[in-house]
Order: C-alpha cells, then structure tokens, then sequence
C-alpha cells in the first residue's frame, strides 16, 4: 500500500462524516451526490480547455466554456539537490511569462539531462506531421483527459490533481508551445465521486482524447471497463482499487501492483528506532475507522508486517460514529502496547492523539500516523496532543520547497492557473504523470497512437520527475519502498530521517500468493 491509496481512502470518511456520521454504501453515496453536489448520479461535468486558456474561476462551467488565464509572474528559480535521479526530467524552454517562442528547426532546448535526445520537436516535421493519427491527435492538437473528484458531497476531494495537470499544460504551452505543430489541450472532468461518473467521464474521453492524464477518484473500478474497451492510455496520479491497479492500460505515476504491500515504515522503525529494542514491535496496535477500503488496507499491513516479526495484540476497527475514543485507548494500555498507528482521517487522527494524551497513566513510544494528516489544520488543530506524531511521506517535504526548482515550478504554475493554491503531496504525482505524458509522446513523433503511448509506458523505468518523488517503476507497475520520515514537533513537521532525500530497501512485501 502506497500512501497515495491510503489518503485516497482516508479522505473517504469525510464524505461518510457529511452524512450525519451514518457508514454508507455506493448506493447512498450516489443518493448523497445527487442531494448535495446536484445533477443525477454518475453524471460527469466537462471543462475544456482548448484553444484559450482556462481562468479558475470558471473550472466549473458548462462544457465547451473557457476564458483567459490570469496575468502571468515569473517565479523564482533555484538549484535542485544532487541525488536523486532525474531520469523524469522534462524540457522546459523559455521561463514562465515569457512570451511562446515560435518554432525554430534549428534551435534544440538545451536543457535536457545529458543522454537524453535534444532534438527539438516544437516544429512540424518537413512534410508535415502525419494529420489525425488516432482520437484526440489532429494535425494541429493533442487533447488530454483528467478525471478527478472536484464536487459532489466533499467538494474539492482531489481538485489539487487537476489543478496539478492543468498547471503542466499552462507551463507546456507558456515555454515549448507544441509538439510537432500540435498544441496541447486538456479536457477537465469531474467524476463526482461515482463510480458511474467515473464511467461516463471515460466514455466521452474515450471518444475525444489520445489519453487520461494525472486523474484520481475515490471511486475508481468505475475506469476499467470502458478504459479497456477504448484502449485509452491512462497514466494516473494514482489507482486505488486493485482492478485498476493491474489493468493493462493503467501505469499511475505512483507505481503500483495489486496485493504488493509497502512497509517501510515499520522495516524503518524496527531496524532504527526499535534497533536495540526488538520486543517493541511485538506489542504493535492498529487503529482503524471501519471500512472495505481500510479493512483491506490495513489487512495488508498486518500481514505484511507480521512476516517481519511484529505481532498485533489490538488490531481493531472504529466505526464513523463513534465520539469517545477512551475505550479503544483503554484497550491499547491494558494490553501494553507501545507502537500505536492509526488509519483515518486527520480530524479522527487528532481525536485519539487527545484520547491518548487524557489517559495520564499511558504514554506509546510511536504514534505513527499516514500521510494524509500532512496537511496545516492537522498542526493548527492537534496542539499538544500530536507533539511527537511520526508521519511518513513519499514525495519530498513542501517545507524544504526552496532545494527542489522542479517543486518551484510547480508551486508556481499552480499558483497561477489555480490563484490561492500551492503544490501538495496529492498533485506532486498528477504534475509528474502529466510531464511523463509530455515527454513520451515526444518520444514517439509525430505519428503519436494510444497503442505507441502504452508500449511507450511498459518501459518507464526510474522516473522521479527531477526528485521530487522517488524514482518509480512505471513500466512494472512495481510499488517504490522509498519514504522519508516527519516528525511533529514545536507545531511544525520535520525531517526525522534520513538526513536527506529518502530511505529504501527492503519495504515491500508480496502478498500475492
């Protein structure tokens, strides 16, 4: 399990928490839709993005609509750390604000890692470009898909992930302009949260676009079936279920394999923190707000972990409903254990923080909360009670913003399409999926097909978008164990370990047999 499925699910409660503390099912979820993000379930709203440049404030017009992009500011630049591969590095031409260049045949972009073919393919080859050679490639446009949860009953669920993609277009067209006389356009939906939303929102895609680019939904087994029958590439910021995760035509820039779990953190915590300790982890709780997607994952952890000497004397679920904490910490304490996790939203993550920090007789050695409680109300709100909390990531810290240029970039070109947003840890992966896109369809030509894209993406190796995620094995869809470590402390998170960039090895286990 990678953190990115593990906020996906996370961010879930706060839909089930909308309607009056009550665990729902689909069914009800699609009723909840309906009643409160208006429209009839499974529809899916479109927003082009074509020819002008899409002004925030009308991301959630009618289809077809557009207007101008704000006025432009040139961010500030700076050097990213050595370290980390860069085999993910994109092109990026001019700076931002400057004017778009017109094609010069002559002139290559000079900025390309070394080793990586300079070629310059903004202009439209002698002879011309080949014209339409597959849905949504014409001779003058190459239209994109994103699908994410941007409404519904937890309005602006995963909207940093379009944000994040529309971002990469804006600063595509801004510096390079085109690929091979073809400009790039992007068609943004909102699944709403559905499964059937996200079904439909794949079967206009399916009809206009060459791809799906940096999408994520919290319901996601809505994509196969009509991704497999078009045979749309999709590079996803994420997949979430395990269908999604091993279908043929689905590489998430966050690597996955249905049933290979991501450990890390608990290789870490028993190799570092538990080092001359070892009887810690044998006295491990897991904490759970009651679901099929937390079940699961959790699950996945237990078995994972357990193959490496951790032993779960409290594994236990807490449904939605439930206010008062202090029995499950009672149960925690009476039972002696010292490494507490926890999944859940932040909200509820601070609940048993305060529940632990009430019961004065009982103190763990580790809370160890995931990533989605990576979020500022989670230090405004917490106070005192998450002093200590251990969160790891797996994209670099938006604290140390200022060594990563490629995270500058980001950070500033969605400030621009999207004013009062800043990059996250959600978008980091829609902002690479959308760059790998960028740099494989150059790859290919100008004779650009899905069926070139997706044998394209089976060889993706190493892709770390210029470090600011670890590198991943698109190709094999095999998960990275790579995490770095934050600690809570003085209200602020902090590097824990290790000293820079992230710690990997041995954090995988299969559970596929």
């Amino acid at each position: 399990m990678t953190w990115l499925r593990s906020i996906a699910g996370l961010l879930l409660f706060a839909l089930v928490t909308v309607a009056c503390g009550a665990r729902l099912g689909e069914d009800e979820i699609r009723v909840a839709i309906d009643q409160l993000g208006g429209g009839a379930p499974g529809e899916a709203s479109v927003t082009t993005n074509g020819d002008v440049d899409l002004d925030p404030a009308s991301a959630a017009a009618p289809s077809g609509t557009a207007t101008d992009l704000p006025a432009a500011t040139t961010p500030s630049g700076s050097t990213a750390p050595s370290g980390p591969s860069t085999s993910g590095q994109p092109a990026t031409g001019q700076q931002p604000g400057q004017a778009q260049p017109e094609p010069d045949p002559a002139t290559a972009p000079t900025d390309a890692p070394a080793g990586e073919d300079t070629t310059d393919t903004r202009a439209m080859p002698a002879g011309g470009n080949g014209g339409e050679t597959d849905v949504g490639v014409t001779e003058d446009r190459i239209t994109i898909a994103n699908v994410s949860d941007t409404s519904g009953p937890v309005p602006g669920l995963f909207e940093e992930t379009q944000f994040a993609v529309r971002a990469a277009v804006e600063k595509f067209r801004a510096t390079e302009g085109t690929i091979y006389g073809r400009s790039l356009d992007l068609i943004e939906y909102d699944a709403r949260m559905d499964v059937n939303g996200n079904r439909n929102a794949y079967l206009d895609a399916c009809n206009k676009t060459v791809a799906a680019v940096g999408s994520m939904s919290a319901f996601d087994q809505g994509v196969t079936s009509p991704a497999e029958d078009c045979g749309i590439p999709d590079i996803r910021a994420t997949a979430l279920t395990p269908v999604l995760q091993d279908s043929e035509v689905v590489y998430p820039a966050d690597a996955m394999t249905a049933n290979v779990q991501t450990i890390g953190d608990y290789v870490w915590l028993k190799n570092s923190v538990f080092k001359d300790d070892p009887e810690a982890i044998t006295k491990a709780g897991y904490l759970f707000i009651e679901g099929e997607v937390t079940r699961y994952q959790t699950g996945m952890t237990k078995r994972g972990t357990e193959s490496i000497g951790y032993e779960w004397p409290v594994y236990q679920s807490i449904q939605i409903s439930e206010f008062n904490y202090a029995p499950h910490v009672e149960d925690l304490a009476n039972k002696g254990v010292r490494i507490v996790a926890f999944q859940g939203a932040w909200q509820q993550a601070i609940k048993l923080a305060q529940a632990i920090e009430q019961k004065r007789d009982y103190e763990p050695d580790v809370l160890l909360f995931q990533a989605n409680v990576y979020h500022p109300d989670f230090l405004a709100q917490g106070g005192s009670a998450i002093e200590g909390v251990i969160v790891p990531l797996v994209s670099v810290m938006l604290e140390e913003i200022d060594q990563y240029a490629e995270l500058q970039e980001y950070d500033e070109w969605v400030q621009r399409v999207a004013p009062g947003n800043r990059a996250t840890a959600l978008g980091v992966y829609a902002w690479s999926a959308a760059w790998l896109f960028i740099d494989l369809a150059k790859k290919i030509g100008p004779d650009l097909t899905r069926e070139k894209l997706l044998a394209e993406l089976a060889k993706v190796d190493g892709w770390d978008m210029n470090g600011i995620h670890p590198p991943q094995e698109i190709g094999r869809k095999w998960p990275s164990d790579c995490q770095l470590y934050t600690q809570v402390q003085n209200g602020q998170f902090v590097r824990l370990a290790p000293a820079s960039g992230f710690e990997c090895g041995g954090g995988l286990v299969d559970l596929r047999g």
